[in-house]
């Protein structure tokens, strides 16, 4: 079937073939390094955020709390809380574009703001850090209420015996915070134990919205300059092999049409002019041959007469 396809189309077709499993190839390695570069910038992003968000507890545990002093005993004054420090500057740098589709929480097994509660995911999260100890991050997507999100996650530890002023006992934490928030919460503490999850979210849109487009406008580039090559290489197909390969078949059909004068044009040096001349030779051998033939009957026609000439005149003697 392809022996009677023309050049043209079969070059075509052929390129076509290569040009789709080239560009299958190309998005898929192009688009799982593109989407892996974007997962590690995220991963990277919210790695330094939660180090800040760590940064905060110790600065308001260790230098806004104590300036308070015993005004935390009649008031609950929430910028004393190092959890309500965190999430506080965390929504400031929300403000930022590049952090707005960024969400931040502390999710505890056990917390005093019931708003901190780990949900069923994250509770198993937790688990995992306690049993393996050694695990420092995980990351990895989940379904929050009908969106799917890329997450972030460290373990949250008790590393300062400060917090235990607040979660150790009732009896021990401040009297305004029990006042607002009970004491049926966020006690039971202990130094140096995992308690919940330090989670950075963003929506997978976010995340990858931009490195598909990023794939898209790539792999379109490299669509157009194929493009291009190809409508390049057609044009040089055409004007150096089937064109000239057309040229030779009619001056071959007019040959042998009878019209000797015709030769090959040779306007080139490579296969195709090569091909030219020693068609030309060919020519020039098949015209010999034919004079010789031509030659050779009529000098048997000559012999031929000759004979019947002699034999008449044989006859009438």
């Amino acid at each position: 079937m392809l022996k009677n396809i023309k050049l043209e189309t079969l070059f075509t077709l052929l390129t076509l073939v290569v040009v789709i499993g080239a560009l299958v190839l190309s998005g898929v390695v192009i688009n799982n390094g593109i989407r892996d570069r974007a997962r590690n910038e995220i991963t990277t992003k919210a790695g330094i955020m939660m180090k800040t968000m760590i940064a905060v507890h110790r600065y308001t545990n260790e230098q806004v709390k104590p300036k308070f002093g015993t005004r935390l005993a009649q008031e609950f004054i929430p910028e004393s809380v190092s959890f309500f420090a965190a999430r506080e500057v965390f929504e400031r740098l929300r403000q930022n574009p590049e952090y707005q589709d960024f969400f931040y929480k502390e999710a505890t097994l056990n917390p005093t703001n019931i708003k901190d509660k780990a949900d069923d995911f994250e509770t198993q999260l937790i688990e995992r850090f306690r049993k393996e100890k050694a695990l420092e991050q995980v990351e990895g997507y989940r379904d929050d209420r009908g969106k799917k999100l890329f997450y972030v996650a460290r373990p949250a530890k008790v590393t300062q015996a400060s917090c235990l002023e607040c979660h150790d006992t009732p009896e021990k934490a401040p009297p305004s915070m029990v006042a607002q928030y009970g004491k049926e919460n966020g006690f039971g503490w202990k130094l140096n134990e995992i308690v919940g999850a330090q989670m950075i979210a963003v929506p997978v849109g976010t995340v990858f919205g931009s490195a598909q487009l990023l794939v898209f406008k790539f792999l379109g580039t490299i669509l157009l300059a194929l493009a291009l090559l190809i409508a390049g290489i057609k044009l040089l197909l055409n004007r150096f092999i089937v064109e000239p390969i057309d040229e030779m078949t009619r001056v071959t059909k007019a040959i042998v049409s009878g019209e000797r004068e015709l030769e090959f044009e040779v306007d080139s040096k490579n296969e195709i002019g090569n091909l030219k001349t020693h068609l030309n030779r060919m020519k020039r051998d098949y015209e010999i041959e034919i004079e010789k033939y031509k030659e050779s009957l009529i000098s048997d026609t000559e012999e031929e007469i000759e004979n019947e000439d002699e034999e008449s005149e044989n006859s009438d003697n």
